[in-house]
């Protein structure tokens, strides 16, 4: 039976070479050693996307300095939104 084009006995033989079983004459006639060092290299910029991601995560989810910044300018009474503004938003919901 294949799966995707791989025959049951390919599979069957990669894992008794894995393994250190010889596999029988039939199943493959040129079957050399494996190598078992295991390496991954990612490319340019699956480097870079891991190092953005990176400084994303590092950055908190609240600027606090912010929630500072605002919560004294409500309290001063010095917070104003532009009407637009709120038009704006209000529209985005809706619509």
């Amino acid at each position: 039976m294949g799966i995707d084009g791989i025959q049951g006995k390919r599979d069957k033989v990669e894992i008794e070479q894995q393994y250190g079983k010889q596999p029988k004459a039939g199943d493959r006639s040129k079957a050399g050693p494996i190598d078992h060092d295991d390496h991954v290299q990612f490319s340019s910029e699956s480097q870079e996307f891991l190092r953005i991601r990176n400084l994303v995560d590092a950055t908190p989810d609240i600027r606090q300095d912010r929630v500072d910044q605002l919560r004294r300018q409500i309290a001063e009474g010095t917070y104003s939104v532009p009407s637009e503004d709120i038009a704006d938003a209000i529209l985005d919901t809706w619509v």
